[in-house]
């Protein structure tokens, strides 16, 4: 019983203890002291990542969660550093830590505290980031000042000047949109009176913290104007124009370009320099001199490639082979042939006897229907370009081939990267159109002749036509009977009907050729009797 009423005591004076504590904080009445009993408040802020409490300076508008335990109370306390840079401790008094870092800042609260309650335990964190402002100068409408905090950086001011800009320059069509005129490699900032360039698009590439440093209170941002530039070509990751820094290398320069494609000459860069107002010279650059070559504005870059350079060259089989694909080939080496063989040859349904293949032209795009089109509906110049059908776009026609004949020769030709092999099912058919009894398919046999497959149709209708032709389906070649050795399947057979004019055509034809001449000869007596003056 005794040990029970024991116990009962210690309870009671540790509750009498933490009350009288909690009302010395509650007379002290300071308005930079908020007291929570229990609740904490913490930083919903995103953050880029854990705050670095070496880097990180407290300064007015900071939050700091602050827990002390002694052997007989506990006492939680939300505090912030008041505008004049300290901060009121309860009992404790004031403790400066404006322009402290958390570290710090945390050991000289720690201190302080102790020298009161020397048997405590401390413990104290961050709750809250204070919010500061800045002066954002620059020749641009959005200059002036911005709401920033701590694990801010330069970029986030600048996304704010941008999404600032695109509002105004909704509203206001005259309001210029700086997007493209902002710099993002030769911004200032001034902080404890030194100059910084900060540089946000080398900072997107190595993402090093001085080139697009964290925000202090008293930082002023300059953001310039794009100016100078330089440019590059050829075997870069990211070739185009970017904007010029000063003392720049061209080693510096490269990393900026996400460095040099695989297939680059790197070891002969051209660098073509404006020497006067209007002329340049070009400068041979080897890898050794990289790091010592300094950069000019407007200077070129111009990396060079090497042509095919590990480059893998493959063409396309389709249709009827055994594997169509891919095939990896030697350019002007592979043949037709050495391609079917690779994809296992003919199917069972392959037609042997016909094959197309399309060219890639000179510019890199396959030769295709669209283009043939295009090519038809184009005007031509004269009649020999219209006969030689000269293409404007130097495409290559595909090749096809419906003869056997045409065929066997075609396996030997060598492929080039691009190119694409059709093989075609085999159609064991003739078709008989035009001026036949009846028109239709026909079951082809190697030894039959034309006329053969004309008496299987019921024969010519008009007995006087001589146009017989046939037409390669593949290729739409038309050639006349009398060159055909032999039909082949797929083939069409075109009798071309003959065209009869009757009376009345013939003299309403002849009605409108006199009209014409008459009035011909009409126009040519009004410009003669014009001429004289009606003396004749």
């Amino acid at each position: 019983m005794k040990f029970v009423f024991l116990c009962m005591g210690l309870v009671l004076s540790n509750l009498f203890g933490s009350f009288n504590l909690d009302s010395q904080f509650a007379n002290l009445n300071s308005s930079s002291i908020k007291k929570e009993a229990v609740k904490q408040t913490y930083l919903s802020e995103p953050l880029e990542r854990v705050i670095d409490v070496d880097d990180y300076i407290l300064g007015p508008g900071d939050g700091i969660y602050l827990n002390i335990v002694t052997a007989n109370q506990i006492v939680n306390l939300n505090l912030f550093v008041s505008p004049i840079g300290d901060i009121l401790i309860p009992v404790v008094g004031t403790v400066e830590v404006d322009g402290l870092t958390i570290n710090n800042g945390f050991k000289l609260i720690k201190s302080k505290c102790l020298e009161k309650y020397n048997d405590s335990n401390i413990f104290i964190t961050l709750s809250k980031v204070r919010e500061f402002k800045i002066k954002v100068l620059g020749p641009f409408e959005e200059s002036g000042i911005y709401v920033s905090t701590p694990i801010n950086r330069v970029s986030n001011i600048y996304n704010q000047i941008m999404t600032k800009n695109t509002e105004s320059t909704l509203i206001d069509k005259s309001i210029v949109n700086i997007k493209d005129l902002l710099s993002k490699r030769n911004i200032i900032l001034t902080r404890d009176g030194k100059d910084y360039r900060v540089d946000l698009m080398k900072f997107n590439l190595l993402g090093e913290d001085t080139l697009n440093p964290f925000l202090r209170t008293g930082d002023i941002i300059y953001f310039n104007l794009l100016d100078n530039h330089i440019t590059v070509t050829g075997g870069v990751k990211s070739p185009g124009i970017y904007e010029f820094v000063n003392g720049e290398t061209l080693t510096d320069f490269i990393k900026l370009t996400g460095g040099f494609n695989y297939n680059a000459d790197y070891d002969k860069i051209e660098l073509i320099r404006y020497i006067s107002d209007f002329e340049t010279s070009s400068l041979i650059i080897h890898e050794s001199e990289f790091d010592n070559t300094v950069l000019f504005a407007q200077d070129l870059i111009n990396v060079r490639v090497k042509n095919n350079y590990k480059e893998h060259k493959l063409v396309e089989i389709t249709g009827q082979v055994v594997s169509p694909g891919f095939y990896a080939i030697t350019e002007g080496v592979t043949t037709v042939k050495d391609i079917i063989e690779k994809s296992g040859g003919y199917t069972s349904i392959a037609d042997r006897n016909k094959i197309s293949i399309m060219y890639v032209n000179d510019i890199g795009e396959k030769g295709t229907t669209e283009g043939t089109k295009y090519f038809n509906a184009q005007a031509f110049h004269d009649y020999a370009h219209k006969s030689y059908n000269i293409n404007e776009l130097n495409q290559l026609v595909s090749i096809n081939s419906s003869a056997q004949e045409h065929t066997e020769k075609i396996l030997d030709y060598t492929v080039y990267k691009g190119d694409v092999i059709d093989i075609p099912k085999q159609f064991p058919y003739v078709q008989i159109i035009g001026a036949v009894k009846h028109p239709g398919l026909y079951s082809y046999s190697s030894n039959k002749s034309i006329n053969q497959y004309l008496n299987d149709a019921g024969g010519i209708t008009d007995k006087e036509t001589q146009d017989i032709f046939i037409i390669k389906p593949y290729s739409g070649q038309r050639i006349n009977y009398n060159d055909i050795k032999k039909i082949e399947s797929g083939d069409i057979i075109y009798i071309v009907d003959k065209i009869k004019y009757d009376r009345r055509t013939n003299i309403k034809d002849a009605i409108q050729i006199t009209s014409g001449i008459a009035s011909t000869l009409f126009q040519l007596w009004y410009i003669y009797f014009i001429i004289t003056g009606g003396v004749g």
